[in-house]
């Protein structure tokens, strides 16, 4: 299962969420499951904010090496499920892949057509704020992935 997280510029939110969500498959010793991010608009190589890697450290993350990539049409097919942080996020990823299984994180934790808040510019708390409410629907989605994929 390969799960892709979408967010604007690939430096903040889709990062956090690709570092905290391969933390659990590796806590967890999965093999059948590898997250990854991308943005709508970005280019490829730009490096995580010093604010998410100070925020992925925390919680057992590393985005020292992360690298952004931006979303492109071929990336659908290679993507089981690709998960947007805002409306306008899943938006963008139909117009670009039409067809591709697109979700809005928010949905995992009952908070259906909920945007999850850009940090862009804010602090190391404002970027533990949207961590901290992205990670309830990523434990969600975590669970939802492995209680129905128990292959290891």
């Amino acid at each position: 299962m390969n799960i892709l997280f979408v967010c604007t510029g690939n430096s903040c939110r889709s990062p956090m969420a690709e570092a905290y969500f391969n933390m659990l498959v590796e806590r967890d010793g999965r093999t059948d499951i590898l997250a990854s991010s991308a943005g709508i608009h970005t280019f490829d190589g730009g490096r995580a904010s010093m604010q998410a890697q100070i925020v992925a450290k925390s919680f057992g993350g590393d985005l020292s090496s992360f690298r952004s990539s931006r979303f492109e049409k071929l990336m659908a097919n290679d993507y089981d499920l690709i998960i947007a942080m805002t409306r306008r996020h899943l938006l963008a990823v139909k117009e670009i892949a039409p067809g591709a299984n697109v979700r809005l994180l928010q949905d995992f934790a009952g908070f259906e057509n909920t945007d999850v808040p850009d940090p862009y510019g804010e602090n190391v708390d404002g970027y533990a704020r949207v961590f901290g409410f992205m990670k309830e629907a990523l434990d969600s989605l975590y669970r939802n992935l492995t209680n129905s994929n128990t292959n290891s």
